[in-house]
């Protein structure tokens, strides 16, 4: 039907249409509608792309629908909180733990900031203590300095601190620290100002301030030898264009040998600027104050101090480990529904040890534990502490060997300041058998104190303590009392570590009250960061690609390498099945088996025949091994072999029947060589030096004196060329024959011989000149002469008689002291002791008369062999049995 409406239509009243309507024949069409307009049921825009509905007043059935998500007016709310790139109230991302939250860029929280529960980080939301011990160093031998670099992120500390235990040094002076630059590591070279003051903790003198101004040196004390403890601030280190700062507290004692205690406290200042600082040195500056001497033992701990703790945000049941959860443990959240990383471990290297809250007890004991040696010092930490007597609130230790309290003598010395006017300080001196923390007149007091020396010493130190103290005067008092002092206490000489330390009130007389209440905490502290004992495991790089069981024990988890595979086959080459390998990749989660390109483990399939490290499995031996093969790997360990070609071996412990070898010369020998080998060698070597005293000699002085025969100078009657060893462990043979007759009186002859080692061939010089081959027998008469051989003969006829004398002795030079390229020769004297007074005449080599053919002269000889083995390296057979 036509349209049979051209012009505008004007209806007062209601208009009803029944069936469908269409409004415009085009998209150039448009209904434009000047009213409240209502729909009943929802509106389609689009072809249903777009829907509205409102069919009554809850929020499930009110919405838009834009390609099926649905936009309701908690949705509308929240993108009209958005102001300014502002979101305005709470705002909660994803539906369950499927969805995730993405953050591409960097993020900034400056709120609290909880994850699974937990706080991590972020300004005023808890987290570690943002302490971490940026370098240590212990040492028990003398050194020239202690240098501690800070390699961490230096620019995010905000100031840094210094502890030193246990110091000593071996020069009066100063303790001093240095800084370098960052770039280019050099020494800042300002005057510095310090200014500190001393206190005889011992008496009740007054102090002693003291000025002084040095280049590059910061002040930690004075210095007299003694062991000493030190802790100290510095300000302004990582800052560009700024002086550098320091506060310092030292305690220990005068020498090393004195009794007195002294404790300074002082401040030092840099007069000019500098450039950024990245390293400090410790060291012992002399009274000259230009020259150092030596720090010979001492803990130096540098600590650098954050305004925020680094901490990792994870939403997981297990997270993933970051660089940033370095040195924090897993532990299971708030909710009980997963882990969070947690600060719980120590970066600074401390950890409570132990806290008890008072309740009118008669002292508080707190207890280090079984590791308390581990530790280089103590704080303890006292929180609004009340006790029932006005006097002292004081700490003793508790020996480790039988649980007794230590109470030598100790002098405490303590400075109290009201706060509440502008009266003068006082300065209190007393000696008890315990250390003061203060004085207690019944009002709440927070105490922290150090201790040091508590646990070592073994009775050879002192021990110390350095304590600040604040709080009211009275119950219910306004008055405040600020209190600061330190304690020595005199060596015990039974020995006196200890483990435990118990807090008393006393009153001034020394009669103990009660803390009625209070905390007290005891932290430990070491020379390095903590890490707590959990039962997760601390991931760290090493453990890349491995898993987490549960170990041997049951108790805990421990990360192992997994035993996945993937096996991937190949064709094999020369006919072989060869044997695939395991390759383990660290920066993989899998293993792969392989077949390796050249070594390998092959079975030839035609015969069976195996060869390990080899490419090719066609070798006519069942088993061929290319490279070291050991058999064997405890002495129970048994291998057999019938038949053995072996070309080159390492036996150990072995039965050798039919033993054939190649190799060598007909009349050879195998003998061990000096490199442990067995090798073939031509029997024995020798070098000789053969010497010849070929004419006469008389001596008719009526002297026992030693008459040199052989010898290596001029001033024997024939001299010696020596030999040069060829081993400094040969075997020397020394062969000699002499002809000696006497006077008509019977005579005794007697011998003795010498080694000479020369330095180098010079006959002139002598390493050693050393009597061998002598009698060494002790059960003789003590006046019988030990020599190396002897004659008597029994004649009155001198003229008829001449002894024919010979001696053989093998000398060992192994223990001789010869070295390399030293001549050895040997000298040979005798001497006639004569049966009667004056009958001492000696000849050589002829009788007492040599007037005719019958009286003939004759030779003396001595013959010296040097034996070694001569190893033929050509021909080898290593067997070490």
């Amino acid at each position: 039907m036509e349209s049979l409406v051209t012009d505008t239509i004007d209806i007062n009243n209601t208009l009803n249409v029944k069936g469908d309507a269409v409004i415009g024949e085009d998209a150039n069409d448009y209904l434009v509608v000047n009213s409240e307009t209502r729909f009943l049921n929802d509106v389609n825009i689009g072809g249903s792309s777009i829907k509205l509905r409102s069919t009554d007043d809850t929020n499930a059935n009110n919405f838009i629908e834009i390609m099926g998500e649905r936009l309701h007016s908690t949705h509308v709310k929240t993108i009209r909180s958005i102001n300014n790139n502002k979101i305005e109230g709470d705002l909660t991302i994803g539906e369950d733990t499927t969805d995730s939250f993405v953050v591409n860029s960097n993020a900034v929280f400056t709120g609290t900031l909880t994850a699974n529960g937990g706080l991590v980080g972020g300004g005023g939301g808890g987290g570690s203590s943002g302490i971490k011990i940026l370098a240590n160093e212990t040492i028990t031998e003398p050194t020239d300095e202690i240098d501690l670099t800070i390699s961490d992120d230096l620019e995010s500390y905000e100031f840094f601190s210094l502890e030193i235990s246990n110091l000593t040094a071996d020069e009066n002076g100063y303790i001093i620290f240095q800084t370098f630059t960052e770039t280019g590591g050099n020494l800042d070279t300002n005057n510095i100002n310090s200014k500190w003051e001393t206190s005889n903790i011992t008496d009740s003198d007054s102090s002693l301030i003291t000025s002084k101004t040095l280049q590059s040196n910061h002040l930690l004390g004075f210095y007299t030898k003694g062991l000493q403890h030190f802790e100290s601030k510095i300000y302004s280190l990582n800052k560009a264009s700024s002086k550098i700062f320091s506060t310092f507290k030292t305690i220990g004692i005068h020498t090393n040998s004195g009794n007195e205690t002294f404790s300074q406290t002082g401040n030092t200042t840099s007069n000019g600027t500098t450039v950024v600082c990245n390293k400090i040195k410790i060291k012992n500056l002399k009274l000259d104050e230009s020259t150092f001497g030596q720090i010979t033992a001492g803990t130096f701990i540098l600590y650098g101090h954050a305004k925020v703790a680094t901490s990792s945000i994870t939403t997981t049941d297990l997270p993933t480990p970051t660089t940033n959860s370095r040195g924090k443990t897993l532990q299971v959240n708030s909710s009980g529904n997963g882990y969070v990383f947690s600060n719980g471990a120590s970066l600074d290297g401390s950890i409570i040890l132990g806290s008890q809250t008072a309740a009118s007890s008669s002292y508080i004991e707190l207890d280090a534990g079984a590791s308390y040696s581990d530790y280089e010092y103590f704080t303890i930490i006292g929180i609004d502490i009340v006790c029932s007597n006005n006097g002292y609130i004081a700490w003793k230790g508790v020996k480790a060997s039988d649980d007794s309290v230590l109470s030598t003598t100790t002098n405490n010395k303590w400075q109290v300041t009201n706060l509440t006017d502008s009266d003068e300080e006082g300065t209190f001196h007393t000696q008890q058998d315990f250390h003061v923390l203060g004085y207690h007149t019944k009002g709440s007091q927070n105490i922290k104190v150090k201790i040091f020396g508590l646990h070592n010493g073994g009775g050879t130190q002192k021990k110390y303590s350095m304590f600040k103290n604040i709080g009211t005067h009275q119950i219910g008092g306004t008055e405040t009392n600020y209190q600061e002092g330190t304690s020595s206490q005199n060596k015990n000489d039974n020995g006196d570590n200890c483990r435990k330390i118990r807090i008393y009130n006393y009153d001034l007389t020394g009669s103990a009250g009660t803390i009625t209440s209070g905390k007290f905490i005891l932290y430990g502290h070491r020379e390095a960061a903590i890490t707590n004992n959990t039962i997760i495991p601390l991931p760290s790089s090493t453990n890349a690609g491995q898993i987490m069981k549960v170990n041997n024990t049951g108790t805990a988890y421990t990360f192992a390498d997994h035993n996945i595979v993937t096996i991937n086959f190949s064709e094999g080459d020369n006919n072989a099945f060869k044997i695939p390998l395991v390759a383990h990749d660290a920066g993989d989660t899998i293993d792969t088996l392989y077949y390796p390109a050249t070594d390998g483990l092959r079975v030839n399939a035609s015969n069976g025949n195996v060869s390990i490290g080899s490419t090719q499995a066609n070798s006519p031996h069942k088993l061929f091994v290319n490279g070291d093969t050991k058999l064997g790997n405890t002495p129970s360990d048994t291998t057999t072999i019938t038949k053995a070609n072996i070309t080159d071996a390492t036996i150990t412990d072995a039965t050798i029947i039919n033993f054939t070898v190649n190799g060598g010369s007909p009349g050879q020998i195998l003998s061990k060589s000096s490199s442990g080998k067995l090798e073939y060698s031509n029997l024995v070597q020798k070098s000789i030096d053969f010497t010849a005293f070929t004419e006469t000699a008389i001596r008719t002085t009526n002297t026992t004196d030693w008459w040199e025969v052989f010898g290596p100078t001029s001033s024997a009657l024939a001299v010696c060329s020596g030999i040069i060893p060829q081993s400094l462990t040969s075997k020397m043979h020394i062969m000699v024959v002499v002809h000696l007759s006497g006077h008509d009186t019977d005579p005794y002859f007697q011998g003795i011989l010498y080694r000479n080692v020369h330095v180098g061939t010079n006959s002139s010089s002598l390493r050693s000149s050393t009597e061998i081959g002598i009698n060494t027998d002790t059960t003789d008469t003590p006046n019988a002469a030990k020599v190396s051989f002897t004659q008597k003969a029994d004649y009155r006829q001198a003229s008829l008689h001449q002894e024919n004398i010979s001696f053989s002795f093998v000398d060992d030079l192994t223990s001789s002291g010869i070295q390399s390229g030293d001549k050895v020769t040997y000298s040979v004297k005798v001497r006639n002791r004569g049966a009667d007074t004056g009958q001492n005449t000696i000849r050589i080599n002829r009788y007492g008369a040599i007037n005719n053919h019958n009286y003939s002269t004759s030779v003396s000889t001595l013959t010296v062999v040097e034996y070694w083995f001569n190893f033929c390296e050509s021909s080898t057979i290593i067997i070490i049995v």
